[in-house]
């Protein structure tokens, strides 16, 4: 009970608050915690952007296969599986 009451003292301090965040340990902590927000932020961004541009290839990518598939005597994979397609 005497801790908490002295330690809100000394955090309702005015003086020690702006004594303490001119310290070299505080502004390092404010620094760190500052570029690991911007790292995460950049990582979600770029999480983002991946999965938006991936989507939109893998729909293109499926549509081709599905024109492929169409197309009478084509295989999507190739001519290798095309019986036809060997030394005649």
């Amino acid at each position: 009970m005497v801790l908490r009451s002295l330690l809100a003292r000394l955090l309702n301090s005015q003086q020690l608050i702006e004594s303490l965040s001119e310290t070299r340990l505080m502004r390092r902590a404010a620094q760190l915690t500052v570029a690991s927000i911007t790292r995460a932020q950049d990582a979600i961004r770029d999480a983002v952007r991946a999965a938006a541009l991936g989507g939109g290839q893998q729909q293109q990518q499926q549509q081709q296969e599905q024109q492929q598939q169409q197309r009478p005597g084509k295989s999507p994979q190739g001519d290798e599986q095309n019986p036809r397609s060997g030394p005649q």
